[in-house]
């Protein structure tokens, strides 16, 4: 399932024309880009990630997934809840959507593509950032991460959790800059 998004970036990135672009990716959306770069090495110039859990396993996996019960969302955050129904009225409907975002992160969890031994052969610049706030994945996660890729880093935002909507825009364009900065300054 995740080669599917992957593979979907990859396709914009051909029909685009780009050539090694620096991404950025949120949540899920780091993971693709991971692993993107390790299915099609050369394909990204530098990946900057925010929120990306990297480390699944069943365990994890089973718990990531508790969370996106419909009901249990109905119940305890129905502003979430109503949030999602607006935005995904397109999608078949939030309920599913949540649903099919539950099986593919078991998954993950059942049969993860990217191990710390794949992680290794990822050679572009990757910045792994954290939220402070970010209740899905620890700096410490990050960090372990960062320490099989070769040429990456970890650090936290401050003031951040996972939410996008929550994150500072004005931080994520300095951390894409900082990376592509330092991609043409040849360090």
């Amino acid at each position: 399932m995740m080669t599917s998004f992957a593979m979907a970036l990859q396709a914009h990135i051909h029909h685009e024309r780009l050539e090694r672009p620096i991404v950025f990716g949120y949540s899920m959306g780091g993971y693709a880009a991971l692993l993107l770069e390790h299915l099609a090495p050369g394909t990204l110039g530098g990946i900057v990630t925010l929120g990306t859990m990297l480390h699944w396993t069943p365990a994890t996996a089973s718990r990531a997934a508790a969370r996106l019960d419909a009901t249990t969302m109905k119940e305890k955050v129905p502003a979430f809840a109503a949030l999602l129904a607006e935005r995904h009225e397109l999608a078949g409907g939030w309920e599913q959507l949540v649903g099919r975002t539950a099986r593919l992160l078991r998954a993950l969890g059942d049969d993860p593509p990217l191990t710390d031994a794949i992680l290794t052969s990822i050679h572009c610049p990757v910045h792994l950032l954290v939220g402070d706030r970010d209740d899905s994945v620890t700096l410490e996660e990050a960090t372990r991460a960062a320490s099989h890729l070769p040429h990456a880093r970890a650090s936290m935002l401050h003031d951040t959790p996972h939410p996008i909507e929550k994150v500072s825009l004005s931080h994520i364009v300095q951390e894409v800059s900082d990376l592509a900065s330092l991609l043409t300054s040849g360090s």
